[in-house]
């Protein structure tokens, strides 16, 4: 079965932002409609993330832990799922970027005169 590591993120953050959500409509102004709306795209999500990331081939056996925890699991899970060769570079979350180049230094000029004085030094 092929999952895509982006659809598995966006179920992750989907699943994160309904629990926020949930827990602000708890402490707050608990809208009976809003909690039956919620609790049904959490658990949906929740289910999505932990499934997707057990079916995806890559996933390391912490992340397929780190999945089943409600809440946070699929984000922490995602997180150590390394990515695909040539997704982003090759790269895994952890690696620096790689191939990024120097700020060149720009010489800034000079007076004419300080230019004379310095070639009469060097010569």
């Amino acid at each position: 079965m092929s999952v895509n590591p982006v659809v598995l993120r966006i179920g992750a953050h989907i699943e994160f932002a309904s629990l926020l959500l949930m827990l602000a409509n708890l402490a707050t102004v608990h809208h009976e409609a809003a909690s039956s709306l919620l609790g049904p795209v959490h658990g949906c999500s929740y289910l999505f993330a932990a499934v997707g990331v057990w079916a995806y081939g890559r996933a390391t056996p912490a992340a397929r832990l780190l999945a089943l925890v409600p809440g946070v699991g699929g984000l922490l899970a995602v997180r150590r799922i390394p990515s695909a060769p040539g997704a982003d570079g090759g790269r895994t979350p952890r690696e620096p970027l790689q191939g990024l180049k120097r700020p060149r230094v720009v010489q800034e000029p000079q007076h004419p005169s300080v230019r004379r004085s310095q070639e009469g030094r060097e010569g």
